[in-house]
């Protein structure tokens, strides 16, 4: 217990301190995100606070955790740092960014346990050969790591899922005595509270994560995302449907990223053009600031996790791909109705 907190204490402590002298670094070599149609900001910001989040999770963990493959997840850790690193201060193509991931992805499916074996019925589906293993595993990490990059949009949205997601992930982790997975999912919690402060609240300040750090967020949530449905596989922890469960933690950009490639795909565009159609953009045009937005948007989010554990405690007989269904249909519904308010508004 004295480790975890240690683990949350410097975690958040380094971001802390250190995002300041970023600031600082980026004013005076211009390392800004300057305002254009993509994105919803109007003052140039600083882009790099994916450092101080990279760098409060990696010093905590090496301190306190023990994890025997922990080195394996430093290095994937890494490729997705310098690969985020890379894009945010030169800009490199989708082709080279999404290699990068895939190493990182191979890095820890190769050297560690953290893939998908097992579907848990979803489908149908129970056990999978190593082959369809590293596909999904592969797909769910490129899947994930897109995600928190897509909604990475308004200020506090990306971090402020990030906490609840990690933070959700931690307390499941410790009460079923999975400590060192546990001091993952608080090391990102503690980085991204010091962040959201800054990102949120300070003027003089103000940071945006970047690439470096919306990737490295992605990654981190796959490992955890992983190994809960792997310590679930049994049903020894009381989730049987631990899939639909994890879909209905990561609602926000799992909705987002499906929603948004559907909208395109309708209007025959490219699924990685950039647009204005994500959730946050439609309650933005209702006239909420940036932090009524990501505080609805979280609030929502919370909501659903809470009710989904419930459901899939209690409601556990439907089946893996009955509640599956039950939390997809749930999340395109809300996702969709802030669009059809503002349609219907406008008649």
């Amino acid at each position: 217990m004295i480790e975890i907190l240690y683990i949350f204490l410097i975690s958040f402590s380094v971001a802390y301190v250190s995002i300041p002298s970023i600031v600082n670094i980026s004013n005076l070599k211009n390392l800004y995100d300057k305002p254009n149609e993509r994105n919803s900001h109007i003052n140039a910001t600083p882009t790099l606070g994916g450092l101080a989040i990279y760098a409060g999770v990696i010093l905590s963990l090496t301190l306190f955790c023990e994890l025997k493959e922990l080195r394996f997840i430093i290095a994937s850790m890494t490729v997705i740092f310098f690969t985020g690193l890379k894009d945010d201060i030169l800009v490199i193509s989708p082709i080279k960014k999404t290699l990068g991931q895939i190493i990182s992805g191979v890095i820890l499916i190769y050297f560690t346990d953290i893939e998908i074996t097992n579907l848990h019925g979803l489908f149908g589906i129970y056990e999978i050969n190593d082959f369809y293993s590293v596909l999904i595993s592969l797909f769910l990490i490129l899947l994930l790591i897109n995600s928190y990059n897509l909604i990475d949009g308004i200020d506090g949205l990306s971090s402020g899922v990030g906490i609840i997601t990690s933070s959700t992930f931690a307390i499941w982790f410790f009460l079923n005595g999975e400590s060192g997975y546990s001091m993952i999912a608080l090391s990102l919690t503690g980085t991204l509270i010091a962040f959201f402060r800054f990102n949120v609240f300070s003027k003089k300040k103000k940071i945006f994560m970047g690439d470096t750090g919306s990737l490295l967020v992605g990654l981190i949530i796959y490992i955890l995302t992983v190994k809960f449905n792997e310590i679930n596989i049994d049903g020894e922890h009381g989730i049987s449907s631990a899939p639909a469960l994890s879909f209905a933690i990561l609602i926000i950009p799992l909705i987002d990223t499906l929603r948004i490639f559907l909208i395109r795909a309708i209007n025959k565009k490219s699924p990685f053009k950039p647009d204005k159609n994500h959730i946050h953009h439609n309650l933005l045009d209702f006239g909420f600031s940036h932090l009524q937005v990501t505080t609805i948007i979280l609030f929502c989010n919370l909501i659903f996790i809470i009710l989904a554990f419930y459901s899939s405690i209690y409601l556990k007989n439907l089946g893996t791909s009955i509640l599956f269904f039950i939390f997809i249909i749930s999340g395109f519904l809300l996702s969709f109705l802030p669009k059809y308010m503002k349609n219907k508004k406008n008649l």
